[in-house]
């Protein structure tokens, strides 16, 4: 069971300095109480940082900038949303479409693999969850991630009777 505060405050502490020196602020506005969830934490902070990594490269070329970072329970969709914000340069649609496909990257040669947002969606995928992005040029993104309380291999097992049935 995974305490998603605790690993997104983790996270938050990890990249805070190399924020700072961008000019970029983390605000945690994490719901207090959240339960927790059946998932890997390795693989949830992998995606954590990766989001909150690019939402830092965001902002490069401004002078200060914000990356909200907050937690809430869905309780009619029975889960945890994440969302990972920021006031960076946002993107147009055409970037939108293709954000998670592998090997696509809007970093110059030799600063992205283009693989951070592909294998972040697997993971979620993976999970049981889904992850989607809104943008807007000039104003900043937002990640929005949803972890079902149990996992999809749990829901999968509940689905069937004790002899195997639906």
């Amino acid at each position: 069971m995974v305490d998603l505060n605790v690993c997104l405050q983790e996270v938050i502490e990890l990249l805070e300095k190399r924020g700072k020196s961008s000019g970029v602020e983390f605000i945690a506005d994490l719901q207090r109480d959240l339960p927790r969830v059946l998932s890997d934490p390795s693989q949830l902070q992998q995606v954590f940082v990766n989001l909150a990594a690019n939402a830092i490269d965001a902002h490069d070329g401004k002078p200060y900038g914000t990356i909200r970072v907050s937690t809430r329970v869905n309780d009619v969709s029975q889960g945890v949303e994440i969302s990972i914000a920021d006031t960076g340069s946002g993107m147009p649609r055409e970037i939108l479409e293709r954000i998670f496909d592998p090997f696509f990257t809007t970093k110059p040669v030799g600063s992205g693999t283009g693989l951070g947002l592909s294998i972040s969606y697997n993971i979620i995928k993976e999970l049981g969850g889904v992850i989607s992005v809104q943008s807007e040029v000039g104003k900043g993104s937002e990640f929005k991630i949803f972890l079902p309380f149990r996992s999809s291999e749990e829901l999968r097992k509940s689905s069937y009777d004790s002899h195997g049935r639906k």
